[in-house]
């Protein structure tokens, strides 16, 4: 996880998914968290869902052009636009190209950003479902109990009564909540990042353990038919 996923349903529309995949998530939280749910941080690293870290965190994507100056629209990864606020820089794509911010201008869901060099409304357009990135070593810090995604990939799950789930694959962004796929000897469990179902995330341990509703585990999809699904969506 590397800058922060919202898990918060966007005004805009979907655009189409990045060549690279779907985004991952990271969640919130570890012991004595209270609220409804986890929220996540994605770190986009130039592979699938759940890729190996490359040292950079996607802070947003560019859903569009505004104005005839060149000014782009940006949705946040994060929950909050005003993260933009903070940076001086920005590195567009997946080539990382360096734009310094001339201008910001904070909405209620979305940033107006004045990029040096992008100076027409046809090269604002240019950009649009690109995505826009941070080295992680000037990412901003996480608030307590927020972590990024490349944290939780590779989590060994348990359940409070011992049992082992797996390993924390990838995260998905639903519009309610994010998601851990872990796949392990029940199949396939889709685990909520849900604040009442992960009870401990303990990072130097490597382990995340969960209390599970109740039927949740009973609804695991076997290897087999994850392995069909993975072949039709060409993933």
């Amino acid at each position: 996880m590397s800058e922060r996923a919202a898990a918060e349903r966007s005004p805009h529309p979907d655009p189409p998914p990045s060549p690279q995949g779907r985004e991952p998530a990271v969640p919130r939280q570890s012991e004595g968290a209270t609220g409804a749910q986890l929220h996540t941080v994605p770190l986009r690293s130039g592979g699938t869902i759940g890729g190996p870290a490359a040292g950079w965190i996607a802070v947003g994507r560019i859903i569009g052009a505004f104005g005839v100056r060149g000014q782009v629209k940006v949705v946040p990864t994060g929950r909050s636009p005003a993260r933009f606020r903070q940076l001086e820089r920005l590195y567009v794509g997946e080539t990382h190209d360096r734009y310094e911010i001339k201008q910001c201008q904070v909405r209620r869901t979305d940033a107006l950003l004045k990029l040096k060099g992008i100076d027409t409304r046809e090269a604002a357009v240019a950009q649009r479902y690109v995505y826009v990135y941070v080295p992680e070593s000037e990412a901003v810090e996480l608030p307590p109990g927020e972590y990024f995604v490349h944290q939780i990939v590779g989590l060994q799950v348990h359940t409070t009564a011992g049992e082992h789930l797996g390993s924390v694959e990838e995260a998905l962004s639903t519009g309610a909540n994010d998601v851990y796929v872990v796949p392990g000897p029940r199949g396939e469990v889709l685990i909520p990042a849900l604040k009442t179902v992960i009870r401990t995330i303990d990072l130097a341990a490597g382990q995340l353990i969960v209390e599970l509703p109740p039927g949740l585990l009973a609804t695991a999809k076997q290897p087999a038919i994850r392995r069909r699904r993975r072949r039709r969506t060409g993933r």
